[in-house]
């Protein structure tokens, strides 16, 4: 969804300047290209890894290092990881906040003195580390016209908790909460014939955080609006296809018209206003970003532009 839809809708809100992704393997003839391994896909601990493993998170830093050092023609401007928190981690974004510092310090540790001190620099000068939260698909919910433009039957079908915050997002859809997959017809024919138990994607399975349920999943929520018995999955939805459409059309105005809702993506379109040296990119919407992932002044401690 962000490889395919997050440039073009971040260069809706600065037209001045040219975005682009960075897949993890680029497109080949008959294949598309792939995005990077999601890091927090698991209850992220706060223990430090062990040195020398290689991980989802240890990948992304070494790709942010190399995007904007060494210093040159080919070095990004800025660069920026953007990362779903996760609902495992709901609770928990200072964990996830922290495990990318170390990983940060750990990765500049392994380089000589010189090259440490160098890329230091140009790691706190123009490079960050942002989260959705939970995740991207919680931004469409932020934009009235999110979920229509994914593809869902219309606004009035969409019944989130009266007021919500999208980073907080919450389904007040008791058939939504009820489904089963009892009509998903072609899913449960497949499971006949292959002799599996597949469920549609709508039905989580359990975990041991009560804040891990499908009425807080936006994804989940997405692909149940658009489901259709007649997929093999049970819905219509897919991230590179509806979901990078829907996000490419976002109405950041929209999106950030209340001042109170959607914190982290504030930090992000915040942090990146001021390191392409432009204004706060839409028109009387107040600056209230999330304390964890807003830029910084560069202190002893800070290892990204805003960590």
């Amino acid at each position: 969804m962000e490889l395919r839809g997050l440039a073009e809708a971040l260069q809706q809100l600065f037209p001045g300047h040219e975005f682009y992704s960075v897949p993890r393997v680029l497109p080949r003839p008959g294949k598309e290209a792939e995005p990077f391994d999601q890091s927090n896909t698991y209850r992220v601990s706060a223990a430090p890894i062990e040195e020398g493993l290689k991980t989802n998170r240890t990948t992304l830093v070494q790709i942010l290092a190399g995007s904007v050092f060494p210093p040159g023609p080919r070095a990004a401007d800025l660069a920026l990881v953007l990362d779903d928190l996760e609902l495992f981690n709901l609770d928990q974004p200072e964990v996830v906040v922290e495990a990318v510092r170390s990983t940060v310090r750990a990765h500049l540790n392994k380089q000589a003195p010189e090259v440490a001190r160098e890329l230091g620099q140009c790691l706190r000068a123009r490079a960050s580390y942002h989260l959705a939260v939970p995740m991207t698909e919680s931004w469409l919910f932020a934009d009235p016209r999110g979920p229509i433009n994914s593809g869902a039957p219309s606004a009035e079908a969409v019944r989130l908790k009266p007021g919500i915050d999208p980073e907080q997002f919450e389904t007040e859809d008791a058939d939504y909460s009820a489904d089963t997959g009892a009509s998903c017809a072609q899913l449960l024919d497949r499971n006949r014939r292959r002799h599996e138990n597949r469920k549609p994607p709508w039905v989580l399975a359990p975990q041991p955080y009560p804040w891990c349920t499908r009425e807080r999943h936006p994804k989940a929520y997405l692909q149940w609006l658009l489901r259709d018995p007649e997929e093999n999955s049970c819905t219509r939805w897919k991230e590179g296809k509806q979901g990078a459409e829907s996000l490419r059309k976002l109405d950041w105005s929209a999106a950030l018209s209340n001042p109170n809702h959607c914190t982290w993506v504030r930090a992000l379109v915040d942090d990146l206003a001021d390191g392409l040296g432009e204004p706060f990119p839409v028109p009387g919407a107040a600056v209230q970003c999330a304390p964890l992932t807003s830029r910084k002044r560069h202190g002893i401690n800070a290892v990204l532009r805003n960590l």
